[in-house]
C-alpha cells in the first residue's frame, strides 16, 4: 500500500489493491475549506487517470466543509477488473449419468416399476456440443496501465462412435446416426439400437420403453412391461408381464401366469410354450403346448407340440391353424376359429357392450320420467330431476346414434374369409369348438390327421 500526504496535512490519497483502488481521507486541522481542484491536483501528480469517480470526490469534500467532520478511506478511483476465458467445454444433451430414479406421479405415488433405466434418442437428434472459450477481456488500474487476462483453454469433443456423427451443418455438435439408446462409456457416446439386459426384468431393472430393439437375458417377471418399437428376445420366461412389439417377439422359454399377461407383435411371435395368457400377432408360432390362452394372429397360428398343441381357451387366426392336436380327452373347453379378423371382431364386441349399456340406460331413464310425470299430474309440481333427465336422454340418444354408425361400418368392413383352413396332423378331440368364417360346428366323436375347411356354407373335414 503506498499512501501520500499532501500539502498542509488537510487530506491524503492512498493507492491499494495492487494499484487498482484509490482512497481520499480528509483530516480538519483549520478552518479552511478544501477544494475539489487540489484533489485533482494530487490525482494528477500521482499518475490516476482512470475510474476517477469525481461526483463522489465532490459529495465528500461538501460533507467535509458543510459538517466539519473527518472522513478516512473514501473509495475516489477504481479500476477495471480484467475478466479472464472460460475455458471451453463439452455439453452433452443427454443424462449423462443415467440416475435410476422410479416414476413419481402428480398424486404423489411413486412407481417402483418405472424407473426410467433407458433414455431413446432420434436419427439426427443433438447428443453433444463444443463450447468454445469465452472471449477474455483485458483490465485497467488507476493508474491506467493495461492489465491482461488469461486465455481460456479450449476443450475437444469426444471421439466419435458407429453410430454417432459430426452435424451437416455444425462441425462443433454431434448427432445420432440412428434411432436407439444413448449412453456415455469409455470416454464416448454410444448410440445402439439394441437395447441388452443382462439380467431379469424385476424391480432392480424397471419398465423398459424403447424405439429400437430389447433383448433380454434372463426372465421378465409379473407385474412388468416392455414397450420396442422394434424386435423384442427374451432369452428366459415370461410372467404376467406386457411385452409389446413394433415388430416381432421370441420367448426362448414360456409366457406362463394367472391370465393377467399379455404379449402382443405387430409381425410375429415365436415361444417355446404358452399357459393362461394372452397373445396377440400377425402371426404366432408355438414350439410345445398353448393351454388356456387366448391367441389372436391376424394370419396364422402354429401350434407343435406332439401330446398337447392348443388345449382350452380361444384360438383365432384369420388364414389358418395348424396344430398337432386340438383339446384333450377330459374334453376341455376349447374354441378354434378362422376365417375373420379377430381383433375387428373384439372391437365389434365392446361396441356392441356399449350400445347395449347406452339402451339399458335409456329404457331405466324412460321408466323414471313416466313415474315422475305421474307425480307432477298428481301433485302439480315440476321436479327438477325431469329436466335432468330429458337433457341426460337426449345426450345418451346422440352417443347411441354414433355408436351405431360405427357398428355399421365395422359389420361392413369386417373381412371374412371364407378360404381358411385348420389343418390338425394327429387328432381333435370331442368337445373342441370349431369357427370358419360364418360356420360352427362342435367335434363330437375324435377326428384325425385332417384338414377342415369351408365348403357350401359347411365346415368339411378331408
Amino acid at each position: 500500500m503506498i499512501t501520500q500526504i499532501i500539502g498542509n496535512r488537510q487530506f491524503s490519497v492512498s493507492i491499494k489493491d495492487d494499484k487498482m483502488k484509490a482512497f481520499l481521507s480528509i483530516l480538519r486541522i483549520g478552518d479552511e475549506d478544501i477544494n475539489i481542484d487540489d484533489v485533482l491536483k494530487v490525482l494528477e501528480e500521482k499518475s490516476i487517470t482512470f475510474g476517477i469517480k469525481t461526483q463522489v470526490i465532490r459529495d465528500t469534500i461538501k460533507k467535509v466543509n458543510d459538517k466539519k467532520v473527518t472522513l478516512d478511506d473514501i473509495l475516489i478511483a477504481e479500476g477495471l477488473t480484467p475478466i479472464d476465458g472460460e475455458d471451453g467445454k463439452v455439453e452433452f444433451l443427454f443424462d449423462l449419468h443415467n440416475k435410476v430414479t422410479p416414476h413419481e406421479d402428480e398424486g404423489g405415488h411413486i412407481d417402483f416399476h418405472d424407473l426410467h433405466m433407458v433414455e431413446n434418442v432420434k436419427k439426427d437428434q443433438p447428443l453433444a456440443r463444443l463450447i468454445p472459450p469465452t472471449q477474455p477481456q483485458a483490465g485497467k488500474n488507476v493508474l491506467g496501465k493495461e492489465i491482461m487476462p488469461e486465455e481460456g483453454k479450449p476443450s475437444k469433443l469426444p471421439p466419435l462412435s458407429e453410430n454417432t456423427k459430426l452435424a451437416d451443418n455444425d462441425k462443433n455438435l454431434i448427432v445420432s446416426c440412428i434411432d436407439g439408446n444413448v449412453k456415455f462409456e469409455g470416454g464416448t457416446i454410444q448410440v445402439n439400437s439394441t437395447f441388452i439386459v443382462h439380467k431379469d426384468v424385476d424391480f432392480s431393472i424397471g419398465n423398459i420403453t424403447y424405439n429400437g430393439s430389447i433383448v433380454v437375458k434372463g426372465d421378465v417377471k409379473s407385474g412388468f412391461c416392455l414397450n420396442a418399437e422394434g424386435d423384442i428376445e427374451i432369452w428366459g420366461t415370461v410372467g404376467d408381464a406386457s411385452i409389446k412389439s413394433g415388430k416381432s417377439v421370441t420367448v426362448k422359454c414360456g409366457f406362463i401366469g394367472t391370465g393377467k399377461g399379455k404379449i402382443e407383435a405387430k409381425d410375429n411371435i415365436h415361444m417355446r410354450f404358452a399357459r393362461n395368457q394372452t397373445v396377440i400377432a400377425e402371426n404366432v408360432i408355438i414350439d410345445n403346448e398353448a393351454i388356456d390362452c387366448t391367441i389372436c394372429a391376424k394370419d396364422s397360428v402354429i401350434a407343435r407340440g406332439n401330446k398337447i398343441s392348443i388345449e382350452g381357451g380361444l384360438t383365432s387366426a384369420g388364414n389358418k391353424i395348424e396344430a398337432n392336436v386340438l383339446g384333450n380327452r377330459s374334453e376341455l373347453p376349447t374354441v378354434v376359429q378362422v376365417g375373420i379378423d379377430y381383433t375387428a371382431k373384439r372391437r365389434m364386441i365392446k361396441l356392441s357392450y356399449k350400445i347395449s349399456k347406452i339402451n339399458s340406460e335409456i329404457e331405466s331413464i324412460d321408466k323414471d320420467l313416466k313415474s315422475l310425470n305421474q307425480q307432477r299430474i298428481n301433485c302439480g309440481k315440476t321436479n327438477r330431476k325431469v329436466e335432468y333427465l330429458v337433457s341426460r336422454k337426449e345426450e345418451l340418444n346422440q352417443k347411441l346414434s354414433d355408436l351405431t354408425d360405427q357398428e355399421k361400418i365395422m359389420s361392413k368392413n369386417l373381412k371374412i374369409n371364407k378360404d381358411a383352413t385348420i389343418v390338425i396332423k394327429n387328432r381333435i378331440y370331442p368337445g373342441v369348438k370349431i369357427e370358419i368364417a360364418d360356420a360352427k360346428m362342435t367335434a363330437i366323436d375324435e377326428i384325425q390327421n385332417t384338414t377342415l375347411y369351408l365348403s357350401k356354407g359347411e365346415i368339411m373335414s378331408g
